[in-house]
């Protein structure tokens, strides 16, 4: 917290963290309007320090080989992706978990799915929004005579640019083809763009009904 000797009619500010992505921004703009709503005494704001963890100052590299790389200097003991114990974090959240312990932030709000699974030391994760949509969907073009996958044709071209969904996929539907698309942009609108684009792609990504799902 900014500051905890603030005079009685002041409330004390909560600075908020997040990557620097549009929709990071509009997760911690959610979060602040529960919180607000819970705690009216304190005034929660999004801080304008803008933090670029490696994922997001590296938009060319797959993920895999940043993963690896970032690793390689968590060994020889340097890079963003080190702990205190010298094991290897997110590519996401590493220099933000930094600011916060050198009081830079008073929270921070991030996807799960960029939270790894060991924290650093003295980080903890605080209780989470309602889960959103979790089902995937498939996004065809208008006057597509398909409407599932089961009526895709085999070789039938699956653009997404998630390892897991194309696991998955090729696991059940094995007689499709899938086009993994390295670091496409998380915003939504720019994908189906690029569906657009390229005429013989059928996209699959995530569903979700909410305000997110525009970005």
């Amino acid at each position: 917290m900014t500051d905890t000797t603030s005079p009685p009619d002041q409330k004390t500010v909560i600075r908020i963290g997040c990557r620097p992505s549009i929709l990071a921004k509009i997760q911690a703009d959610l979060v602040i309007s529960r919180l607000s709503a819970l705690y009216p005494s304190y005034d929660f704001q999004l801080s304008p320090k803008r933090i670029f963890p490696a994922g997001d100052r590296d938009k060319v590299t797959p993920f895999q080989v940043l993963s690896s790389r970032e690793a390689a200097a968590a060994a020889a003991g340097g890079g963003s992706g080190t702990s205190g114990t010298g094991r290897t974090v997110s590519l996401w959240t590493a220099e933000l978990e930094d600011a916060l312990l050198d009081g830079e932030f008073d929270i921070l709000v991030h996807s799960f799915k960029d939270v790894p699974t060991t924290l650093k030391e003295g980080c903890g994760i605080l209780p989470v929004l309602e889960r959103e949509d979790c089902r995937d969907c498939l996004v065809v073009k208008d006057g597509s005579p398909f409407k599932s996958l089961e009526e895709l044709p085999p070789g039938s071209v699956i653009g997404t640019n998630s390892v897991r969904r194309v696991a998955q996929l090729k696991r059940r539907y094995p007689a499709l083809s899938f086009l993994f698309v390295v670091r496409l942009t998380n915003i939504l609108f720019i994908r189906l763009q690029s569906f657009i684009d390229k005429e013989f792609i059928n996209w699959f990504l995530v569903f979700s009904p909410s305000p997110l799902a525009a970005w």
